[in-house]
């Protein structure tokens, strides 16, 4: 016999049932309809619903007191033969477990499930049957939790927990994380992020620590629906107020993505905010720190808005570099654009060779720190304006450059040898850029400085 399609559409629904001793019941309760026993279709989808809840509630006694409480005070009803739908009902709605709509349905189903059970003289319909079967699947049979609103609600409220994150690094912290957001429903995530980051404000410091950190690692996944909320909660509605400068540092670090797509008037904020929390700094934040602005550097020239971004934000990239100058960190990131090497270039020669004496003597200090980094980026020629920039320096008496010039430049050995090189290959070019940048040596003292 065919199928109608109404009974096609019933069977359909089982597939969404997860828990397999309810969707036999189901399957049961599907087969009394279909032979036209739509009173016992209703009381077995009774039952399966109850029970369905029951287990649910018992699964988040761990997330929630109320449901724990629920899960006791009714397993005790249940245990002891008496009815516990209407009380069941009634304890979930208030803990805000279920929504009003959903006690609602319920107990319209408690009611069709006492006519069709009792000998009333009511007899069951298959339209009754088939509301009864489908409501049930479609509201509580079908959906994961109870109330996922009620998951993220207590994620929020846990903020201020001392121990939420017992680990001080993110590869610790992830179990944790994963944890939490998975069981979080994907429609809630603007939400959840919405509410973290009014936490940020808030006067509990350890809510405002644990929403940031929550915040940071949540865009780190680099998950388009993550990021979307992020953008949507965050990007968009707090760049208008200063105190979230850290936070939108963090969120740019971890995944610089984050800001695509957003408009040129956002962006702006963006920009400047990101400035502001630079400039903010007092004592350099470790380089593993997602608010390090050299990482945040990294991020938005490793994002689709690098070019919007070089465009507007050229006084934030002139004051990272500046500040970071001579970190070998700063050297690995920007090599990768062509613009922001050139620039980079450009200010490590100027440093190198400053009538400053204060600049010129902290270039040669940290002249071994880069040397490898820069070697390995830039060419010879950029390699032999940097030891021209020092002997410079050494000439008009900075006495770190002075030392440097007298070790031969034993410390740098990488920009040294990359030097001879070009001095060895390119006698007229080098003789022009020794005058140029004002370097007193004679070119043969200088070539065999470098090959010594």
């Amino acid at each position: 016999m065919v199928k109608s399609s109404g009974l096609r559409d019933m069977e359909g629904m089982l597939s969404s049932v997860s828990d397999p001793a309810i969707e036999d019941y189901l399957q049961e309760a599907f087969t009394c309809y279909g032979t036209g026993a739509y009173r016992a279709c209703i009381v077995l989808t009774f039952i399966a619903t109850f029970e369905d809840l029951r287990s649910k509630v018992r699964a988040h006694s761990s997330l929630s007191r109320e449901a724990r409480d629920i899960s006791k005070d009714i397993d005790l009803l249940a245990n002891s033969q008496k009815p516990f739908e209407n009380t069941m009902v009634e304890r979930l709605q208030s803990s805000k477990l279920i929504s009003a709509l959903q006690g609602q349905k319920l107990k319209q189903i408690i009611d069709h499930r006492n006519k069709a059970a009792h000998p009333s003289g009511h007899h069951a319909s298959a339209e009754e049957a088939r509301f009864v079967y489908t409501e049930c699947i479609s509201l509580f049979l079908s959906q994961p939790v109870v109330n996922p609103g009620l998951l993220a609600d207590e994620l929020i409220e846990r903020m201020k927990d001392g121990n939420f994150f017992p680990a001080s690094s993110v590869e610790k912290n992830m179990p944790v994380f994963t944890d939490e957001m998975n069981r979080i429903d994907e429609k809630l995530y603007s939400k959840v992020f919405s509410r973290l980051a009014e936490l940020i404000k808030s006067e509990n410091e350890q809510e405002r620590v644990n929403s940031r950190y929550f915040i940071a690692i949540a865009a780190g996944l680099k998950q388009q629906k993550i990021r979307d909320a992020i953008r949507g909660s965050i990007i968009e509605k707090k760049t208008t107020d200063k105190a979230y400068s850290q936070t939108i540092c963090e969120i740019i670090s971890a995944d610089g993505n984050s800001i695509d797509s957003v408009s040129e008037g956002c962006l702006r904020r963006v920009i400047a905010l990101i400035l502001l929390d630079a400039k903010s700094i007092k004592v350099e934040p470790p380089q593993t720190r997602l608010r390090h602005p050299v990482r945040v550097l990294n991020g938005i020239i490793t994002s689709e808005q690098k070019e919007s971004f070089l465009k507007n934000g050229s006084e934030y990239i002139d004051y990272v570099i500046d500040a970071y100058l001579l970190q070998p960190i700063l050297i690995r990131i920007i090599k990768k654009d062509d613009i922001l090497k050139e620039k980079l270039l450009s200010k490590i020669i100027r440093r190198a060779e400053s009538d400053d004496f204060e600049d010129a003597n902290s270039f040669s200090i940290s002249l071994p720190d880069i040397d490898s980094d820069f070697a390995k980026t830039f060419n010879e020629e950029s390699s032999f304006k940097v030891i021209c920039g020092v002997l410079h320096a050494a000439e008009i008496g900075a006495f770190r450059a002075k030392d440097v010039r007298a070790s031969s430049f034993r410390d740098c050995p990488e920009i040294k040898n990359k030097s001879a090189i070009f001095i060895n290959n390119n006698e007229l070019e080098a003789k022009i850029i020794l005058k140029d940048m004002k370097v007193n040596l004679e070119y043969d003292k200088v070539k065999l400085i470098l090959n010594s």
